[in-house]
């Protein structure tokens, strides 16, 4: 039996760390490449991150399975036991161009079932995390739980590359909404 609580303190703490890590070394990012375009990137910070995080798993949970999104060979498989999933930076552009607007994230399973998972905004340091049998809370607020509204009376934000690649239907999505507004607010 997991202690699902154990790994979620596990789990917050070590995207603490890698916010605070990620906050000292802005001014050191010296490797930027692309992965499948200009828009697609990875630095040092994003390996360093993410190289941390697998550390401290190997550490508490040797057994467990590591899907990183940095991670040159992607070990994805049908989900058995615990299942750490890393994004060491999400927003790796808007962290090279802005220094703002990026975030670490780690969600856990076992098996097929969700256990919990942390959204860190790195530089608000905003932590949201929870999990089915946890609640979901930001930093130390417990956050109410949304109400189930449908897509007819609901708002939809993606960014307009996203829009635009409509990779998943963001554009059908977005015509059955209430209003559409991009991630900065613009309505379109």
């Amino acid at each position: 039996m997991i202690d699902e609580h154990q790994i979620m303190q596990n789990v917050t703490a070590w995207i603490i760390e890698c916010a605070d890590y990620a906050r000292s070394n802005l001014g050191k990012i010296a490797h930027i490449a692309q992965k499948s375009g200009e828009y697609d990137l990875v630095t040092n910070l994003d390996t360093d991150i993410e190289v941390k995080i697998e550390a401290q798993i190997h550490k508490h949970y040797p057994e467990a399975s590591i899907i990183g999104e940095e991670a040159t060979v992607k070990n994805i498989h049908q989900p058995t036991g615990l299942t750490f999933f890393i994004d060491p930076i999400d927003g790796t552009l808007n962290l090279v161009k802005k220094h703002d607007c990026f975030a670490i994230m780690i969600g856990v399973y076992d098996g097929e079932r969700p256990v919990c998972g942390a959204i860190m905004d790195v530089m608000k340091e905003q932590l949201y995390w929870g999990g089915p049998n946890i609640g979901v809370f930001c930093n130390d607020r417990r956050l109410p739980v949304p109400t189930d509204v449908a897509l007819k009376d609901g708002l939809v934000g993606v960014s307009w590359r996203q829009f635009l690649g409509n990779r998943f239907n963001e554009i059908k999505i977005a015509l059955n909404c209430q209003v559409k507004c991009n991630t900065n607010g613009l309505f379109l």
